[in-house]
């Protein structure tokens, strides 16, 4: 009877330990390090793109703050500093683990410990990273658009498209190879389904059939991609059935030209508006030139036009680009005319016009442009 009550008692300590072992798996803990901010309110936020929930609230003292929170679901939070009426956010992952996070005085962060934080957050301790990261706030702080050397303004540019290349580059390489699939979606969450949104998507499918559509990751993903659709949609063909609006601009060697001029042996031309700064008008020049390469000899014809007010950055992106159409430029970015009379209200955008000068197709991106681009030489 002594060794059953012995066994018995045994066998509810071991449930006893392993229930505390499993609570203690499930809290987060985080504990930040913010020099220089005392006094200022500091959050842990959930944000499931427009439902916003506070999962703690802390004020800086003596440069320290933390927060436990229990875990869920293992998804993508933010912390938010807050100074007057401006705030700043920063990712990490609420999992069940103890972190360490630190806000350098330069605005940069760093957080270490738990799984899923290294996997998705490695790279912001890469030296070149860092380099980068610290070079572009110092730029910020002193202000890009204050300089007013084409040469150093270009240079300063060239440090964020680092920055973010280095920043995409690893969060892509997660999501594209990472055996576990919840830290695929949230990669692809970080990247804002970018650059491919349906290749981010089939991940966010097939995570789906896993973790089910109350995940907060996979919410999180179909809202974000649904907030794109209808940002597309609401500036697709919407100048479809229009006249083109004829204007001049300058070649990279300083010749005027019309686009009349450079689209009348044309059947169909695509003017696509881009710019050296933006990095998916640059991602998208590969498609542009399989299509041109492919129907260059039915009548199709590009023409760049480029919304930089930076001769230098708009010459050494071309170079680098190489394109094998008239590329032009009246370098006044988005104060042009033409920026008005083609409703562009971002980029990449494009029209596609006829021989009789009529707009056929406008901002269509991807397989959609390509599938038009399809049916006119069909």
């Amino acid at each position: 009877m002594k060794y059953k009550s012995l066994s018995w008692m045994l066998s509810l300590l071991l449930l006893a330990s392993a229930s505390t072992a499993s609570a203690f798996q499930k809290k987060f803990e985080l504990q930040g390090k913010a020099v220089g901010r005392n006094g200022q309110k500091v959050q842990l936020v959930i944000d499931y793109y427009g439902n916003s929930k506070v999962l703690g609230t802390d004020s800086i003292v003596n440069d320290r703050f933390s927060f436990i929170s229990k875990v869920d679901e293992i998804t993508p939070v933010s912390v938010v500093f807050y100074e007057g009426k401006s705030s700043a956010a920063y990712s990490v992952i609420l999992e069940p683990a103890a972190l360490q996070f630190v806000l350098f005085p330069n605005g940069r962060k760093q957080v270490t410990g738990g799984k899923y934080n290294k996997a998705l957050f490695g790279f912001e301790t890469d030296p070149a990273y860092i380099k980068a990261d610290d070079e572009m706030r110092e730029n910020s702080r002193n202000g890009i658009q204050n300089i007013k050397d084409p040469e150093v303004q270009y240079k300063a540019m060239q440090v964020f498209l680092r920055r973010n290349e280095l920043r995409t580059n690893a969060l892509e390489k997660v999501m594209n190879s990472s055996k576990d699939i919840r830290t695929q979606v949230m990669a692809a969450v970080l990247l804002e389904l970018q650059p491919d949104s349906k290749k981010a998507m089939a991940i966010v499918d097939k995570a789906a059939a896993q973790l089910g559509e109350k995940s907060l990751v996979i919410q999180a993903a179909r809202k974000l991609n649904k907030n794109q659709e209808m940002m597309i949609n609401a500036r697709k063909n919407q100048l479809v059935g229009k006249d083109y609006y004829d204007f001049s601009a300058v070649t990279l060697t300083g010749d005027s030209t019309r686009i009349s001029q450079l689209m009348k042996e044309n059947k169909y031309t695509l003017v696509q508006f881009w710019a050296s700064w933006c990095v998916p008008c640059r991602k998208e020049i590969p498609l542009l030139k399989k299509m041109f390469a492919e129907n260059q000899g039915k009548g199709f014809g590009i023409i760049a036009f480029s919304l930089d007010d930076n001769k230098i950055a708009w010459t050494k992106a071309s170079e680098k680009e190489n394109f094998s159409w008239p590329n032009i430029s009246d370098l006044k970015a988005f104060s042009s005319v033409i920026v008005k009379e083609y409703k562009i209200n971002g980029i990449p955008a494009n029209v596609i016009i006829d021989q009789h000068g009529k707009i056929v197709a406008n901002n269509l991106v991807g397989e959609d442009l390509e599938n038009k681009v399809r049916e006119l030489f069909k």
